[in-house]
C-alpha cells in the first residue's frame, strides 16, 4: 500500500490473473468487520468511525467496507482457500505494517472487477488513506461501476465527490449516480475526465468541501476538465449551496435524500459560470477592483475565450460571458464577443468609466494599451489581447 500522494507510482500492475485474489482478500477483510470476535480489538475503533460517517449495521451490511487485522493471519487464511504462498506474497496485500486496524474497501473498474483497493486509518492518523494498485489508469472515479449503470444513458448526471465515504453512504442511501475523487480535485487531471467520457458519462456535477483552499482546487478541475480533448459537461455544487450543513454527508444525514437533490435543483450552476467568477475573484482585491487588476481579468477571460471557440465549444456566451460583462461593467456584443454599437448606456451594462477615447493618431503612435485594430482601449475591445 502507498499513502494517497504516491499513489499510482510505487505498486506493481495490476494483472487480471489476480482478480480472483483480490476478491479473497476483500471477502475475508468483510468476514473479519462483522465477526464478533473483532469488536473488542481493531473492530471497536471500526465500528465508531463507521457511526461517526453515519454507516449503521444496516447500512454497512449492504456497503463495500471490510476491515484488516493481523497481516499473517491474513496471508493464512488466503493460502488455506487455495492461493499459493507465492502468490499471495507476490500480491503484497498482506505485506504494509500500517495495515492491521484499517478499513479496506475495493476499487472497482467500469466492469466490476477489483484493480485496487483503499484502506482508511479509523481515527485519521497520517496517512488516512492508503492506496494499493494503480487504480487511476483503471478507472477514473471510486464507485463508478455502481454509478455508470444509472448514469451513462446520459438522462442523469454524475454527482462527484471528493471523499470516498460520502459516495459509499449515498450508494448505501439508495443515491446510486455518484462516485468518488479519491482525494482532492486536484487530482482531476485531463485524463480521468477523458476516461469518464469515454465510459458514456455525459455530465459530471462536482460537489468540492469547502475550505481555505477549496476555489483553487476547483478552479484546477475546471480546467483539466477544459483542457482534455474530450470530456463530459460539467457543473458545480459549490458549498454555499449546502445551506448550514458542512458536507454533504451532513446534509443528507440531516435532510435525507430529498434535502440533496433539492440543494441540486436550486444550487447547481455551470462549469463556466463558475469559472469566470474564480477568475474575477483572482483578480479582484477584496471587493476593490483597479484599472489594472480589471485589465489583467479582461485578458485571461479573452485567452480562455479564444482557446475554448477555437475548439468548438458552446455555452460561452451563455454562461462565461454574462459574469464578466457584469463585474467588469463592460457591455459587448455577446454573439461576436466584441463591443456592441456606442449607444448610450446605465447600470451594470455601462462601460468601464474613466477610460478615454483613444487619439486620432497612426497605429505606430497608439499610446501603450491601445489595440492596434480598432484603436480602442482593451477594456473595451474583447479583441485585443
Amino acid at each position: 500500500m502507498v499513502p494517497e500522494p504516491a499513489a499510482g507510482h510505487l505498486d506493481r500492475k495490476t494483472c487480471p490473473a489476480r482478480a480472483p485474489l483480490y476478491e479473497a482478500f476483500f471477502d475475508e477483510c468483510r468476514r473479519f468487520l462483522h465477526d464478533p470476535s473483532s469488536r473488542e480489538g481493531y473492530g471497536k475503533k471500526a465500528w465508531a468511525c463507521l457511526a461517526r460517517e453515519g454507516l449503521t449495521k444496516e447500512l454497512v451490511a449492504r456497503t463495500p467496507i471490510g476491515l484488516l487485522g493481523d497481516c499473517s493471519q491474513m496471508r493464512a487464511r488466503l493460502v488455506e482457500r487455495g492461493f499459493s504462498p507465492q502468490e499471495v506474497r507476490e500480491s503484497e496485500l498482506a505485506a504494509d505494517p500500517r495495515l492491521p486496524g484499517r478499513l479496506v474497501g475495493p476499487i472497482r473498474d467500469a466492469q466490476g472487477e477489483i484493480v485496487a483497493f483503499w484502506a482508511r486509518d479509523p481515527e485519521g492518523q497520517s496517512p488516512r488513506f492508503l492506496f494499493k494498485g494503480d487504480w487511476k489508469r483503471q478507472t477514473p472515479a471510486i464507485g463508478l461501476e455502481v454509478a455508470l449503470p444509472v448514469v451513462a444513458d446520459g438522462s442523469l448526471g454524475l454527482l462527484l465527490v471528493e471523499e470516498i465515504f460520502d459516495a459509499l453512504w449515498l450508494q448505501a442511501q439508495g443515491f446510486l449516480g455518484v462516485a468518488a475523487v479519491g482525494g482532492s480535485l486536484a487530482d482531476l487531471t485531463s485524463a480521468r475526465w477523458e476516461a469518464m467520457a469515454s465510459l458514456g458519462v455525459g455530465c459530471v456535477t462536482l460537489a468540492p468541501r469547502g475550505g481555505r483552499s477549496a476555489d483553487r482546487l476547483l478552479e484546477n478541475a475546471l480546467d483539466s476538465a477544459y483542457a482534455a480533448r474530450r470530456a463530459p459537461a460539467v457543473l458545480v455544487l459549490p458549498p454555499d449551496a449546502w445551506g448550514e450543513f458542512r458536507s454533504i454527508n451532513d446534509l443528507v444525514r440531516r435532510g435525507g435524500i430529498e434535502g440533496l437533490c433539492s440543494a441540486l435543483d436550486r444550487g447547481v450552476v455551470h462549469g463556466y459560470d463558475r469559472k469566470a467568477r474564480l477568475l474575477l475573484a483572482r483578480h479582484r482585491n477584496g471587493s476593490v477592483w483597479t484599472e489594472s487588476s480589471k485589465l489583467a481579468a479582461w485578458n485571461e477571460a479573452v485567452r480562455f475565450y479564444r482557446q475554448r471557440t477555437r475548439a468548438g465549444v458552446e455555452d460561452l456566451d451563455e454562461f462565461f460571458v454574462p459574469p464578466i460583462a457584469v463585474e467588469l461593467g463592460i457591455r459587448w456584443d455577446l454573439a461576436r464577443f466584441c463591443p456592441a454599437d456606442p449607444t448610450p448606456r446605465s447600470g451594470v451594462e455601462a462601460e468601464t468609466p474613466g477610460i478615454p477615447s483613444p487619439p486620432d493618431r497612426t497605429h505606430s503612435q497608439l499610446p501603450r494599451g491601445y489595440c492596434p485594430i480598432h484603436r480602442c482601449h482593451p477594456l473595451e475591445c474583447f479583441c485585443f489581447d
